[in-house]
């Protein structure tokens, strides 16, 4: 997703160039834009079941990548693998959360 950060000067600038005849094309350009963004969601953790100890549908939950069942204690804690990423960590919340 792009993002623009803009000075308070330089947003004042464009809000003048989109209300002038000019910035006609490139206003319609931007709102579609913006409407094709807001409607690429969900965002909410809400939509997405995770297995949050709480239980609680609105916990965001995350997963470190290096982190991993220990095979010898699979109902235990996990265990680090440094520079191994673990493909089957829960990344919806994740995911929508870098989406928004």
């Amino acid at each position: 997703m792009e993002r623009i950060f803009l000075s308070p000067g330089r947003a004042a600038e464009l809000e003048k160039l989109l209300a002038s005849p000019e910035g006609g094309a490139l206003k319609e350009a931007l709102l579609a834009k913006g409407e094709k963004q807001a409607m690429s969601g969900p965002y909410s953790v809400t939509f997405t079941p995770s297995p949050a100890a709480s239980g609680d549908a609105h916990d965001y939950f995350s997963e470190g990548p290096y982190w991993w069942p220990d095979p010898q204690n699979p109902q235990g804690p996990y265990i680090r693998r440094d520079g191994e990423r673990n493909p089957h960590r829960f990344e919806a919340h994740s995911s929508a959360l870098a989406g928004m």
